[in-house]
C-alpha cells in the first residue's frame, strides 16, 4: 500500500515537473508536456483503481486546479509578464521587409556581399539585403540579378549576359 502510494505521488510529481518544464524551459507544446499530462492521468487512474477512488478524484482535482491556476494566475505574475509578448508584431517588421523598404525589384542587379551557399547577403544600391540563389553556390563579389520576390525572400541568379 505504501509502495503504491509512493508510486502514485511520484508519477504525479514527475508529470507536473514535466508540464512545468514544457511551460518554462522547452519552447512550444511538445512531447515533454504530453508525457507530463499522461503521467498525471496515469497517477490519478492508478490511485483510483489501486488505492482509493477518493484519492484518484483528489489527484485529478489537484491537477485541474494547479493547471487552471497556472494558466489564469501565471500571466499576471512578474515571471509571467517576462514570458509574455506585450507588443503586437506589425506587418512591416517581418522577414523580407528590408527588401521591400529598399525597393528591390525583379531584374535589379547587385553584387554578393557574402558567399551564397545558397543564401547570404547582396548589395543593391548600397542596401545590404538577405538573398537566396536559385540553388547554386555563388562567391562573394559576384554580380547577380533578382529573378523572383517570393514570400519575403529575394531570389537571385547569375545574369545571362
Amino acid at each position: 500500500m505504501i509502495g503504491a502510494a509512493l508510486l502514485v505521488f511520484g508519477l504525479f510529481l514527475l508529470g507536473m515537473v514535466l508540464i512545468a518544464a514544457e511551460a518554462f524551459i522547452i519552447p512550444g507544446f511538445g512531447i515533454t508536456g504530453v508525457i507530463g499530462a499522461a503521467l498525471v492521468a496515469v497517477s490519478a487512474i492508478y490511485a483510483w483503481s489501486s488505492l482509493n477512488p477518493i484519492l484518484g478524484l483528489t489527484l485529478g482535482g489537484v491537477a485541474l486546479v494547479l493547471s487552471l491556476g497556472f494558466f489564469l494566475v501565471m500571466p499576471r505574475t512578474r515571471l509571467g509578464q517576462r514570458l509574455t509578448l506585450k507588443e503586437a508584431i506589425s506587418e512591416g517588421s517581418g522577414y523580407g521587409d528590408d527588401a521591400r523598404r529598399a525597393g528591390i525589384q525583379v531584374g535589379q542587379r547587385g553584387i554578393t556581399a557574402t558567399d551564397l551557399k545558397p543564401s547570404g547577403f547582396a548589395l543593391f544600391d548600397e542596401a545590404r539585403i538577405e538573398v537566396r540563389s536559385d540553388g547554386e553556390w555563388l562567391n562573394r563579389d559576384t554580380e547577380v540579378v533578382v529573378t523572383e520576390l517570393k514570400d519575403g525572400k529575394v531570389i537571385v541568379t547569375l545574369p545571362e549576359d
